[in-house]
């Protein structure tokens, strides 16, 4: 198998979400080449340099990791754009239903960068700064509230399990200690990727 990478940003981490990361969504009239690059390092870089700045992206970017087929994808001839590091393939936006019919499930996510004016996916008719905060708290206090009878948090999870992929990395990262001490973030992250891994939608890396 050939292990390949793909920064993206939040739109198009959500679609891959719903089909439980099997694929890639579609390429839209303006985009003719969908880019997979070949290390980690390349897609890194663009999702921390281009997408973190990038209102489109969401001011985020996800780096997703999957496996094709070498023979499949041999077909396709690398290109360096920039240095050595800069190596992606180009496959035409009309073959990618095919190149996705050849991705070893499901798509991983190794790592997120969030850029300052990032604010977590909005459910709809809710507006809120700094969504990722607030759905952080909602799930601490259920934890919290519900020992005793924990199927108020588990139906949480479920239920917000695209918005909690979107999040995961940055609560994991990032300073909670105002809210939250670090032993009860890990607890509470443990209890959410438990969640995760029982319902099969566990997408990351670790």
């Amino acid at each position: 198998m050939q292990t390949l990478y793909r920064p993206v940003g939040v739109k198009e981490l959500e679609l891959m979400l719903d089909e439980e990361c099997r694929e890639f969504p579609a390429r839209l009239e303006f985009q003719p080449i969908f880019y997979p690059v070949l290390n980690e390092e390349y897609a890194m870089e663009i999702a921390s340099k281009w997408n973190t700045k990038d209102i489109n992206s969401g001011f985020v970017g996800y780096v997703t990791k999957f496996n094709v087929p070498k023979n499949y994808v041999s077909k396709y001839e690398p290109h360096i754009v920039g240095m050595a590091v800069h190596e992606e393939l180009w496959i035409p936006s009309e073959e990618l239903k095919e190149f996705n019919s050849k991705i070893e499930h499901p798509i991983r996510i190794t790592r997120a960068f969030y850029g300052e004016n990032y604010l977590g996916e909005l459910p709809v008719n809710e507006n809120s700064d700094k969504y990722y905060v607030k759905l952080f708290i909602r799930l601490r206090d259920l934890l919290e509230s519900e020992k005793s009878d924990l199927e108020n948090f588990f139906r949480e999870v479920k239920s917000r399990w695209k918005n909690i992929t979107l999040n995961y990395i940055l609560w994991r990262d990032i300073d909670l200690s105002a809210i939250i001490s670090d032993s009860d973030k890990e607890k509470l992250l443990n209890s959410i990727k438990e969640v995760l891994v029982k319902n099969e939608k566990w997408f990351f890396t670790f």
